[in-house]
């Protein structure tokens, strides 16, 4: 009786070299080369390893166990950056780099994290930089989304905050609020063309939403410039949202209303305003954009642990699990990214039900009428790392 590593791209031999050289836990080691699958693995943020900036009980044990620590070790600490199974941070929130993101992660979980595990809302926003890198864009949300944007390669980024103040009187609330400053009332500026907004992003969750969804009105409706117009019905200004989930899990226990809503209440008040409804595009789960680039991290990470002994080779990937909270984005998006995604969800966020299966509606592949998607539900994280490595386990032949 015996086991083998049915690995794509990675020899036993090879990755058991390797290896040994991450991890002091034999037992773990003897765990992973009983793997039958080529795996990787992808955890939500909020509702699953987090609670606002408390991690969720067990969460930072069941990471360790990815490294090859745990509770059999001397110290539990993991003495390497490598994880010993390929695993990614996939979230819709942001506000963030990805690297100040992976030292927050790193920092309140106690494993290590690299910037490339990590994918925010807003990290397709690079797939438009050929586009607007030399064009003014206007950011929007929490955080310093410039630096965000500019850390992408954008070159001419200005924040909300900024631009209300490039027109005194387009925020009639704004004296009213905690940073009011007087300003004479007078006409929009006559700004020169390079002033016009190209294209808007909102990066992170809006914190002033009155404010936000009227400078985004005439924003979106004047041609980028707010007070004029060229022509009566000017096309409306291209929109980029980071992410479209209507709520989510912080530290209050009521889910929080998310970008989603804040892009409900836009649209609702644009669609009074212009000759066309809202035209947007929006990224974050469930959209399958998020997943392509999670994927390809995780391609990655195996590579640089494995080594392939033909380095073109591309891996592919038997199962990769998206351990959620959120029906509607973590396991709705992993059915619409198509195989080899695989959702899991936990009940320590959105999902509170009681059922050890989640049957979520929907169209199959090819298919003309509504199917059941069946999704394991596990009380925690770890619980769900735990099923993961079963799963995956090889059986004697």
């Amino acid at each position: 009786m015996g086991f083998h590593l049915l690995s794509r791209g990675c020899q036993l031999q090879h990755c058991a070299q390797r290896l040994t050289t991450f991890s002091g836990s034999l037992r773990f080691l003897h765990l992973v080369s009983r793997l039958q699958q080529t795996i990787g693995i992808a955890f939500d943020i909020d509702g699953v390893l987090l609670r606002g900036k408390t991690p969720i009980e067990g969460a930072s044990a069941a990471l360790k166990q990815l490294h090859g620590t745990g509770p059999g070790d001397q110290d539990g600490k993991t003495k390497a950056g490598q994880a010993l199974i390929p695993h990614v941070y996939l979230t819709n929130g942001g506000g963030v780099t990805e690297a100040a993101k992976a030292e927050e992660l790193a920092s309140l979980l106690d494993v290590p994290v690299s910037e490339e595990q990590v994918i925010l809302g807003h990290t397709p926003f690079k797939n438009y930089v050929d586009r607007y890198r030399d064009q003014r864009v206007l950011s929007v949300g929490k955080g310093d989304t410039k630096k965000v944007m500019e850390a992408y390669g954008f070159r001419h980024v200005v924040p909300m905050e900024e631009y209300v103040h490039e027109f005194p009187d387009i925020d009639p609330l704004a004296p009213y609020g905690p940073s009011a400053r007087q300003t004479e009332a007078r006409n929009p500026p006559d700004l020169p063309p390079e002033h016009r907004i190209a294209a808007v992003f909102v990066v992170s969750d809006p914190v002033n939403w009155g404010r936000d969804i009227q400078v985004l009105c005439d924003v979106l409706r004047s041609g980028g410039f707010p007070g004029h117009a060229d022509t009566p019905h000017p096309p409306q200004v291209p929109l980029f949202l980071a992410a479209d989930d209507f709520e989510y899990q912080a530290m209050f226990p009521v889910p929080r209303f998310g970008m989603g809503a804040f892009r409900i209440a836009l649209e609702s008040l644009f669609n009074r305003l212009y000759h066309k409804p809202l035209s947007h595009v929006a990224y974050g789960k469930p959209s399958p954009e998020p997943y392509r680039f999670a994927l390809e991290a995780l391609r990655k990470q195996h590579a640089q642990l494995c080594r392939p002994a033909d380095p073109s080779a591309t891996v592919s990937f038997d199962r990769v699990y998206m351990v959620g909270d959120n029906p509607k984005t973590d396991v709705r998006g992993a059915l619409n990214a198509g195989h080899p995604w695989r959702p899991i969800l936990t009940r320590t966020g959105v999902y509170r039900g009681n059922h050890r299966v989640y049957k979520s509606p929907g169209d199959g592949p090819g298919e003309s009428g509504p199917h059941s998607f069946e999704t394991p539900v596990m009380s925690t994280v770890s619980e769900a790392v735990g099923f993961i490595l079963a799963e995956s386990q090889m059986q004697p032949r």
